[in-house]
């Protein structure tokens, strides 16, 4: 048998990232996991900005950043975690190089993401994102899709593991 002590969830604050949360916290009871919740600010672009607009850009990454922890509290409002320690994190970043330097750095057993952002563009990203996971990363991980799972809707998950 196998141990998850430690899940990681990659979360963008769309439906389909609040299911792979809720994915994780069935896996995670089940096995009395500590679930990491990570939100990367992507700042994978900032090098397109010209020199004269960094002093501006720093200003808005700190509201970013900001708006982000409000975004994680409302995320967390009317979640019940059933006594799970969850740890939330918000770093910059290029998402797929801080996912991947999370889940080494904090030896998580399972990384569970959903596939689907909250824009076309976001729904293009995230899915590139997802799938670099998938190839790159030394641990299980769990690909949550946008439509529901029969297994969701009748709450038979959280009894898979259970003996």
């Amino acid at each position: 048998m196998f141990s998850l002590k430690k899940i990681l969830v990659p979360i963008d604050f769309s439906d389909c990232s609040r299911r792979a949360f809720e994915y994780a916290l069935a896996v995670g009871k089940n096995h009395g996991s500590e679930i990491l919740v990570l939100h990367v600010i992507d700042t994978s672009n900032r090098g397109t900005v010209a020199s004269y607009a960094l002093n501006a850009m720093d200003k808005v990454e700190q509201a970013v950043q900001t708006m982000t922890h409000d975004l994680m509290n409302d995320f967390f409002r009317d979640e019940s975690t059933g006594g799970l320690v969850v740890e939330r994190m918000v770093i910059p970043g290029n998402p797929y190089e801080v996912i991947r330097r999370v889940a080494e750095s904090s030896q998580v057993d399972l990384i569970v993401l959903g596939t689907q952002g909250w824009t076309p563009m976001g729904r293009f990203f995230f899915d590139s994102v997802a799938e670099k996971v998938v190839r790159k990363a030394t641990c299980p991980v769990l690909v949550v899709r946008p439509e529901e799972h029969d297994s969701m809707k009748t709450k038979r998950f959280e009894n898979v593991h259970r003996k």
